[in-house]
C-alpha cells in the first residue's frame, strides 16, 4: 500500500515554489526501450542466457554513465568473452538504443500524464526544471521531441547523438532549465544534480518538490533536501526508497489526484 501525504496538510497539497522532475523512466518512457536494448546488446555478445536483464538492469537505472560503466564492469566482468572489453559492450548499448530513438516515427514516447502535469503547474506560476543524468544537450532533444519544451515551437535544430531535434511546443518546461548529468561533479544517488537545479530555477532545496521514479533518483533528491514522489517505472522501489518518498504512485496521474492538484 502506497504511504499517505503527510499530514497536517489538507488537499490540496500546497504548491511548492518549483518542482523538479526526472526525465528517463519519469517524463519519457525510455527506461523500458534502454532494458530492451540492453538485452539485444547482451544477445549480440552471446551472454543473454548467462544474465538475470531484470536484476542487472535495476543496478544501472538511474545512474550517470560513468556510474553505470563501473557497475557494467562489475556485472559483466566475469561473463563476457575475454576478447570483448565493458566499453564495447556499453558503446553498442548506447548506440542502439540512440537508434531506436532516432527511429521511432512518433518520436519520443512520453509518459502519461507528463505534458498535463507540467502545463498545468506552469499555468499556476510553479517553476519547473529537469534534473536528469542524461547530458543536457541530449535530454532537450528528447524532452523537445516530446513535446515537454516550453515556448519553443516547431523547429529543427542540429541533430544530437544522431536523433532529430524537432522541438514540439506543449509542455511547460524550459529548455535553459534542463540540468544534465554533464552539469555536475557528481551523478545520482548524490544530491548535485538536484541542487543544481534548484538553483537554476531560483529556489531553495526547501522550496521544491521533486519526481522520480528511480532509487538513485530519490535518494539525490532527498539528500539534497526536498520533498520527493516517487513514480516507479520499470523496477519496483524497495523499502527504503518508499521511507525517503513522502509518496509512492502508480503514476502521474494518480500522484496528481492524490496532491489535489488539477482544475
Amino acid at each position: 500500500m502506497s504511504p499517505r501525504i503527510p499530514r497536517p496538510h489538507p488537499l490540496p497539497y500546497p504548491l511548492p515554489k518549483a518542482v523538479i522532475l526526472d526525465m528517463d523512466g519519469l517524463l519519457l518512457d525510455t527506461e523500458t526501450i534502454s532494458r530492451a536494448c540492453y538485452r539485444l546488446a547482451l544477445e549480440k555478445f552471446g551472454v543473454a542466457a548467462d544474465v538475470d536483464v531484470d536484476a542487472h538492469y535495476a543496478q544501472l537505472i538511474g545512474l550517470p554513465a560513468p556510474t553505470q560503466r563501473q557497475v557494467l564492469g562489475e556485472l559483466l566482468g566475469g561473463v563476457l568473452p575475454a576478447s570483448i572489453d565493458v566499453g564495447e559492450f556499453d558503446g553498442y548499448w548506447r548506440r542502439v538504443f540512440r537508434q531506436q530513438l532516432a527511429g521511432g516515427g512518433e518520436g519520443v514516447p512520453a509518459k502519461a500524464g507528463g505534458r498535463e502535469l507540467c502545463a498545468w503547474l506552469a499555468r499556476q506560476g510553479v517553476g519547473l526544471a529537469v534534473a536528469t543524468s542524461t547530458k543536457t544537450d541530449l535530454a532537450r532533444t528528447l524532452l523537445g521531441r516530446a513535446g515537454l519544451l516550453a515556448g519553443e515551437g516547431i523547429a529543427n535544430q542540429p541533430a544530437v547523438g544522431g536523433i532529430a531535434n524537432q522541438r514540439v511546443t506543449g509542455g511547460g518546461i524550459a529548455s535553459q532549465r534542463v540540468v544534465g548529468g554533464d552539469q555536475v561533479a557528481r551523478g545520482k544517488p548524490s544530491p548535485d544534480l538536484y541542487l543544481r537545479a534548484a538553483s537554476v530555477v531560483g529556489a531553495t532545496a526547501g522550496e521544491c518538490l521533486a519526481f522520480e521514479d528511480s532509487a538513485a533518483g530519490v535518494a539525490s533528491a532527498a539528500a539534497a533536501g526536498m520533498k520527493v514522489v516517487c513514480v516507479p517505472d520499470v523496477v519496483a522501489v524497495g523499502e527504503d526508497t518508499r521511507e525517503m518518498a513522502m509518496m509512492v504512485a502508480e503514476s502521474l496521474g494518480e500522484a496528481r489526484e492524490r496532491l489535489g492538484w488539477g482544475d
